[in-house]
């Protein structure tokens, strides 16, 4: 029975039977990628590979059954893997490879909104299906060798993916990868960095050529060109409502522009090297930059001011995201910590020791409670936030990891 009260199933079961045996009698309960079920007696959770008889249950006993949210981390690596953990137990539930693998370092790793898909990017110049069931390449396109940057399934509607590479076009193919249907053109050198808005109805890149373009989905067409910066565009995201854009420059800046209209509405000046990164917290109302002069910093988004420098990185900053609540940020750097900060003081909360390599991403769960890292130590960690406790390692890639995030990492749309 559950929680509620209601009786799910009578069953005619066992002494010998397990949690396991008890599972597969209710199908329809059955655990999936994101839920595991616990059974409980008399308030005690029966335990993985002890019988009925053992647990004291005997005929007429009732079990209370509970669906847990179970928190996975994908991991990617220049071992040319992919890897799928329970960040719960630090077991490696899913490897994506084989024959049909890739050959080289795998860049971006993204999953289909149902979660039975995984789209994968790698420098070996191939983008990649993967079935989440069975851990197999079900379908794949082959770019240029060395040209490939990331790829990724449309929100909330798995029949098309995004493949960015370092033309100056980007690509939306089938969901099986097998049709190229649009061809976004209109950039004069390499792309950097192309994403979607959280509905996927917009694309945006940043380019060498220094612009950015916001470009519609559905039709291919180029809605706006973001010009301004007086270098490359390395990077530029949306903010969660679709209404605002950060880009991040060569040219020491970070600008913020508005979607409908594509005009400049602040320039966010005070780094004193690139701008490697920038992202918006969830309510769009801060900005947050990651430079190359070992700062990051926090922006008032309707103002252009800065709020707070986040010292201390004795490397590039290569990674910055808010928390989902953006009450804290997360950064990484060249170096072998990662940082947790609260975006109201400015102040460090937790540093986060126990790589023994550089750390190259951070990334929070959807609920805020943990932080997940990748590192050249060939590990990704999973972190309270709370305490700053190392709480698991992700051990078995065979080389450097090139990022790490959790799933599920944003709400279905």
């Amino acid at each position: 029975m559950t929680l509620g009260g209601e009786e799910l199933a009578v069953l005619n079961a066992q002494d010998d039977w397990t949690a396991a045996e008890v599972e597969m009698c209710l199908p329809e309960w059955s655990q999936t990628l994101t839920t595991s079920l616990r059974f409980l007696h008399c308030g005690t959770v029966l335990a993985p590979g002890i019988s009925l008889a053992e647990a004291g249950i005997v005929d007429d006993s009732k079990l209370l059954v509970l669906r847990i949210s179970v928190w996975h981390v994908i991991t990617t690596s220049h071992d040319g893997t992919v890897r799928l953990w329970n960040a719960d137990t630090g077991e490696c539930t899913r490897s994506f490879e084989g024959c049909d693998g890739h050959d080289d370092e795998v860049l971006s790793a993204s999953f289909s909104s149902d979660g039975s898909r995984v789209v994968t990017a790698s420098l070996d110049g191939a983008a990649k299906i993967w079935s989440t069931d069975t851990g197999l390449c079900i379908g794949g396109a082959l770019g240029c060798p060395g040209d490939m940057l990331s790829t990724a399934f449309v929100p909330g509607a798995a029949e098309e993916v995004l493949v960015a590479t370092r033309d100056p076009a980007v690509k939306l193919y089938s969901e099986d990868l097998s049709d190229c249907r649009r061809i976004l053109e209109g950039h004069s050198d390499c792309v950097n960095s192309a994403t979607l808005s959280s509905d996927g109805s917009l694309v945006l890149t940043a380019s060498e050529d220094g612009t950015a373009r916001i470009w519609c989905r559905a039709s291919g067409d180029c809605l706006h060109v973001l010009r301004g910066h007086e270098a490359s565009v390395l990077s530029a995201d949306f903010s969660w409502n679709r209404a605002l854009v950060v880009s991040a420059s060569d040219d020491h800046t970070a600008k913020v522009w508005c979607v409908e209209s594509g005009k400049c509405l602040q320039t966010l000046q005070g780094h004193r090297g690139f701008v490697l990164c920038a992202a918006f917290s969830t309510a769009g109302t801060l900005v947050l930059t990651g430079s190359g002069d070992h700062t990051a910093r926090i922006w008032s988004s309707s103002t252009g001011d800065c709020l707070h420098c986040l010292g201390r990185h004795k490397g590039a900053v290569l990674c910055a995201l808010f928390s989902p609540d953006g009450s804290q940020a997360a950064t990484a750097s060249w170096e072998r910590v990662a940082r947790i900060w609260c975006t109201v003081t400015g102040k460090c909360l937790h540093t986060l020791r126990g790589h023994t390599s550089d750390v190259v991403s951070v990334a929070y769960s959807l609920d805020g409670a943990r932080v997940v890292t990748a590192s050249f130590d060939n590990t990704a960690c999973v972190w309270s936030v709370e305490t700053g406790q190392r709480l698991r390692v992700l051990w078995g890639h065979e080389d450097r990891l090139s990022g790490a995030t959790f799933w599920p990492n944003r709400e279905v749309h």
